[in-house]
């Protein structure tokens, strides 16, 4: 067998800075066994950080080589808890590297890295322009669903430039102690297609993300991130960075074909965020609480921490969807609120709420949607199901604290949805199942619209101490 030349061959490095922080010397990298490095980095090779005490903790000018899109440039980057240092990419208004001495090819500059495995437990990334970009890349054994970016500690781009790091496969974001790590670029999830579920899966663990610049947490295709509390009452929080004027939030997006799923029991602060689903999935369940909008009121007009253009979002019975010191929107796609067996507690929605399209629906078990907050309805379908077996009262109901708010030349409809009809297919005329609950003032109605050749309904109204009940009965 014929063996490889000089770095044909994939090495294990391990950097010490020791004659400058240039990442090119090959004076500053020793082997996997402690010996001097013969080369610097080269494609293939994995680079740790803080494993080997550094006389300069900080490196200036990594950088790819220009590979195919599918191809990493390096096997790995691993910032080792302890390490103090920032690893600064090269920039494209760089005309030199840091070291004069060792100069990397034109071509091979300001093309971004890949890298197949990335772990950050300290220190810190800097990605100071635009061709500083990260991908990372899926694990290529796809059947062991190994996530490839490991985040527990450190800042991942301390620069003041927003960058962008994407990551096309799995990723667990888990602050040790739960501690807090610290994002200054736009972290894109992007999943890869038909790779097994598993390892399009991105967690984030207990602990606080805090998002600096204007850095944005994008949900995209193929992606499934969960906010997840392994055990009751822990709190996952992504907090923005604090302005002296909090008019600039940052953003959790998720877009087609991508999903984010909040489980609970614990809490998912969104401090200074807003949540805008394009056409993805949005899952709050198992007793969660996510609640999005500045910490505290500041004095502007009430803008939407939640928004619902397209796609799904799904609110489970005992679960909270939170729009603090603004509201929520929705403006089309579906709203589904789940009712989950033996939960009695209502699916909430504190904050007001602005409906203007798409269409609220329930499944699973017949239960209750409780808008904390006043509601503005000017378009989209509210169709609660109701039980039209002999003798059953069963129906999804809509209860809102403050006031119901329906516009002139509104085009909202209320859609009720008979399941187990008598065989005749006709209801009496003294049934009645109760819709809508609204504790505050009303100025109009929505229109009643049959569902296919379902019977026609009709709105009765049975105040009760000062409360609006609507039922629905046969027309």
């Amino acid at each position: 067998m014929e063996a490889l030349e000089g770095r044909d061959v994939p090495a294990v490095l391990h950097w010490t800075g020791a004659v400058s922080t240039a990442f090119d010397n090959a004076a500053n990298w020793v082997d996997g066994f402690g010996a001097p490095a013969d080369y610097g980095p080269s494609p293939g090779d994995s680079l740790h950080f803080g494993l080997v005490a550094a006389v300069n903790p900080d490196c200036d000018g990594a950088h790819g080589f220009g590979l195919d899109d599918d191809q990493a440039d390096y096997a790995e980057i691993r910032l080792h808890t302890g390490y103090t240092g920032t690893v600064t990419f090269r920039s494209e208004d760089l005309a030199t590297d840091p070291d004069p001495d060792f100069v990397t090819p034109a071509a091979d500059r300001n093309r971004g890295v890949a890298v197949g495995w990335l772990t950050i437990e300290g220190g810190s990334i800097s990605q100071p322009e635009d061709a500083t970009e990260l991908t990372v890349l899926p694990d290529p054994h796809q059947a062991d669903a190994l996530p490839t970016f490991w985040w527990y500690g450190g800042t991942l781009n301390s620069s003041e430039f927003t960058s962008v790091v994407h990551i096309l496969g799995g990723a667990v974001v888990e602050p040790a102690s739960e501690g807090t790590v610290t994002l200054g670029s736009h972290l894109v999830l992007k999943g890869t297609a038909g790779a097994s579920v598993e390892s399009n899966i991105s967690a984030f663990l207990p602990g606080t993300v805090v998002f600096n610049n204007l850095a944005d947490l994008i949900v995209g295709q193929f992606a499934q991130a969960q906010v997840k509390a392994p055990r009751p009452n822990a709190t996952v929080t992504f907090s923005a960075e604090a302005t002296a004027v909090e008019a600039q939030f940052n953003r959790i997006v998720v877009y087609s074909d991508g999903t984010l799923t909040v489980t609970g029991p614990g809490q998912w602060n969104g401090f200074r965020m807003t949540l805008i689903n394009t056409g993805g999935a949005v899952e709050i369940k198992s007793g969660a609480t996510a609640s999005f909008g500045p910490v505290f009121a500041f004095g502007t007009p009430a803008s939407p921490f939640i928004i619902q253009s397209a796609g799904s979002m799904k609110l489970h019975t005992g679960s909270t969807l939170v729009a603090r010191f603004g509201y929520m929107t929705i403006h089309g796609g579906t709203f589904t609120v789940v009712g989950v067996a033996g939960v009695a507690d209502p699916a909430r929605i504190v904050g007001d709420l602005d409906f203007t399209g798409g269409a609220v629906v329930f499944r699973e078990d017949y239960t209750r949607l409780k808008v904390e907050g006043n509601v503005r309805w000017s378009n989209g379908i509210f169709g609660p199901r109701v039980n039209a077996a002999a003798g059953s009262d069963q129906s999804d109901t809509w209860e809102i604290t403050g006031n119901l708010n329906l516009p002139q030349g509104h085009t909202a409809h209320l859609a009720p949805d008979p399941l187990n009809l008598p065989a005749a297919g006709g209801l009496a005329a003294s049934r009645r199942w109760e819709s809508m609950i609204i504790h505050g003032t009303t100025n109009r109605r929505p229109d009643v619209i049959a569902v296919g050749t379902r019977p026609p309904m009709e709105i009765f109204t049975d105040p009760r101490a000062g409360v609006q009940h609507w039922l629905l009965g046969p027309k």
